[in-house]
């Protein structure tokens, strides 16, 4: 199993983890956010989408936590999932870095390019 400090959150998970920030959300619901929340910019196909909640449950970031008694409709029941302590904090770690580049991307274009 994969300790958080070992994953490498990709711009995909880091996502997935932001749609967890205000209460559980099964899968299908967590990448429909995703897509919406990034214009469309990150969508993840089942393969994608189940493939990162894999890697951030076996690291610990996320938990399956008990859904509504309802299912899909089709008699199928949805996993729901949830952040976990060492998830936000992982997430914090990123959104500082996440800053710290934008801010240096912004200082980059102020000055112009000097070549």
């Amino acid at each position: 199993m994969a300790k958080s400090k070992d994953l490498k959150i990709t711009v995909p998970m880091l996502y997935l983890l932001l749609t967890l920030v205000d209460g559980d959300r099964h899968g299908y619901a967590m990448g429909q956010e995703v897509a919406r929340r990034s214009a469309n910019r990150v969508r993840l196909g089942p393969a994608s989408l189940y493939w990162s909640i894999n890697r951030l449950r076996e690291a610990d970031l996320i938990s399956e936590v008990e859904g509504p008694a309802s299912g899909d409709g089709r008699g199928r029941p949805r996993r729901y999932y949830r952040a976990t302590a060492a998830g936000l904090s992982a997430l914090r770690d990123e959104m500082e870095v996440l800053e710290s580049a934008v801010d240096f991307a912004r200082d980059v274009a102020l000055k112009g390019d000097r070549r």
